[in-house]
């Protein structure tokens, strides 16, 4: 049953005009993104040399699910040390969000990058390598994968995932997250590249205005 629920959502090919803005655009953001990293590493530098709990890894990496393969999923850690390696203890997979609610497990430059959505900047390299793409359904880890194949959402499975998408654009605005998804699949499938293009574009711009609320995604 299962493997005919597939075949019913097989996988949607990323355009060619979408991959060369993927790639052209990530590009793009890598360059401008220079000043922040060097911000940002100075602070990280700052607070390892005055806090113990924040002298960790600079990424957190993790197996994550795009297109119905498993790749490298890195952000930068924001977590203060022991946070990951107590839940690991616990657990086989870790699921971050819950943790990521008590901000007493997040180091100070965890909080900012956490609310202005900048500790997803490393999956730019992602995007770059065709694991992910700038626009899509956002991927989870292996086992929240299993769960929601088995409730019928292939959305996953489907197409290559992004860093965001039009569920996390209109964050709070009570969509349902699998139909905006599915929406934005048969959007690709229906439509030239380059009005898949004009359609990232849009997402992306809407991406902006809610990381300036700073409303997190």
């Amino acid at each position: 049953f299962t493997s005919l629920v597939f075949l019913m959502n097989e996988y949607v090919p990323i355009p060619k005009a979408k991959r060369i803005f993927d790639i052209s655009f990530a590009c793009v953001l890598f360059v401008t993104g220079i000043p922040f990293l060097i911000f940002l590493f100075i602070w990280m530098a700052i607070e390892k040399i005055f806090s113990a709990k924040a002298r960790t890894p600079i990424f957190y990496c993790e197996k994550r699910v795009s297109g119905g393969k498993k790749f490298q999923f890195c952000k930068f850690r924001i977590f203060r040390k022991g946070v990951i390696e107590a839940e690991q203890k616990r657990r086989e997979v870790v699921h971050t969000k819950p943790l990521e609610k008590n901000k007493n497990n997040l180091s100070y430059y965890g909080r900012f990058l956490k609310q202005v959505y900048m500790d997803e900047f490393p999956q730019l390299w992602n995007v770059l390598k065709g694991d992910m793409t700038l626009v899509g359904p956002r991927p989870t880890n292996v086992e929240n994968s299993s769960n929601i194949k088995k409730r019928g959402d292939y959305t996953r499975e489907r197409i290559r995932c992004g860093i965001t998408g039009p569920f996390q654009a209109h964050k709070g605005k009570g969509l349902n997250q699998r139909k905006v998804d599915e929406e934005y699949i048969d959007f690709i499938e229906n439509n030239s590249g380059f009005a898949v293009v004009r359609e990232d574009i849009n997402i992306l711009f809407k991406t902006v205005e809610t990381v300036i609320r700073a409303e997190g995604i």
